[in-house]
């Protein structure tokens, strides 16, 4: 009947419950926790168990629905700050793949991304929609982040269109009327984040990028799109 999820890590909780509201009033049903415990040290937070019962759902109308929500707040921008704390750990690098992305990075629009402030999920995968009769709830905040709105955009399209990015750049282009070269710039930025942010780990020896856990969301998938990407614009 019941979720308990214990959290491993520092945890902005006043971040998602701000965006819990947000989605709310516009319609969105999402899974908040319902109640909280301590134990020991450990936060642990107690959610209402619903069953994922629907598979193979064309879910693009519900993204576009996400996607123009307004979402914009007054909390501090704290992508810059945390972008920057992987930049500077880089900097000196001699590696190749490294210094590339570094490199894409910096030559990109990063105006929006440092100063925007909206709330963005985080990690809109398929696996953190749940669908039951028909009904899409939203789970798993721990990725809230306040910087620009297109960022949820680029988490969607990376975690659910990977070998589609084209056709829903195209899809959300015209239904949306954003402009594409913004909607391009917000996906390179994001996998450059992904990128930096798994090599920051793997400078500070918390990742072995070649272990086998990691090899199943394998860095070097995100560095080949990247070029590509990179390449073709």
């Amino acid at each position: 009947k019941y979720i308990l999820k214990k959290y491993n890590y520092k945890y902005d909780f006043n971040l998602s419950n701000k965006l819990y509201d947000i989605l709310e009033s516009n319609g969105i049903k999402v899974l908040k926790p319902i109640d909280s415990l301590k134990i020991d040290k450990d936060k642990y937070s107690i959610f209402n168990y619903v069953k994922d019962k629907q598979k193979n759902v064309n879910l693009i109308p519900f993204f576009e629905k996400y996607l123009k929500i307004d979402r914009k707040c007054d909390f501090q921008n704290n992508f810059k700050s945390k972008m920057n704390k992987y930049i500077r750990q880089l900097e000196k690098s001699k590696d190749l793949e490294e210094i590339e992305v570094l490199k894409i990075y910096k030559k990109l629009n990063l105006k929006p991304f440092y100063e925007e402030k909206y709330f963005n999920h985080g990690d809109l995968s398929r696996s953190n929609l749940i669908i039951n009769n028909n009904e899409i709830y939203v789970i798993d905040f721990d990725e809230t982040i306040v910087t620009s709105q297109l960022y949820d955009y680029a988490v969607i399209c990376i975690k659910n269109y990977f070998k589609k990015i084209e056709e829903f750049e195209n899809i959300i282009s015209q239904n949306l009327n954003i402009d594409k070269n913004q909607l391009r710039n917000a996906v390179k930025v994001y996998l450059c984040k992904i990128l930096i942010e798994k090599f920051y780990y793997r400078k500070t020896k918390k990742l072995n990028l070649e272990s086998k856990l990691q090899k199943k969301d394998y860095y070097k998938k995100y560095l080949m799109l990247l070029e590509r990407l990179d390449k073709n614009d």
